[in-house]
This record gives C-alpha cells, structure tokens and sequence, in this order.
C-alpha cells in the first residue's frame, strides 16, 4: 500500500475533528476537501452555530491553514 499524500491525511484528520465535536450532529452531512493545505467544507448544517462548529473544528486539524 503506498503512503497516503499530506492532503488526504489533513482530510482524515478533519473528518476525525468533526466526527469528534459534539456541536455537529451529523458530520457525515459535510464534505471534506483538502489541497495545499487549505480545506474546503461543502455539505449542509442543521443551523448556523453548527456550521461554525464545523469550521472551528476543521482549523483544529494539523497543518490547516
């Protein structure tokens, strides 16, 4: 198995972070993307408080910028 590239680590991670927060009631609802070390989250939250929960819990992942 070869080693996993740096961006999909960091999307591992952030879907690890927002499976983790108890604030996002469904992370399975966002959708990860990383490049570069920047992270896109596209998807749907249940409200505006867990959107920004999802945010705050991707920038705790290693290496986001």
């Amino acid at each position: 198995m070869p080693p996993m590239n740096p961006d999909e680590i960091m999307r591992l991670d952030v879907i690890r972070e927002l499976d983790w927060d108890p604030q996002v009631s469904d992370a399975s609802m966002i959708g990860v993307a990383a490049k570069d070390a920047a992270v896109t989250l596209t998807g749907r939250a249940r409200s505006y408080a867990e959107s920004q929960a999802a945010v705050r819990a991707a920038a705790r992942a290693t290496g986001v910028r």
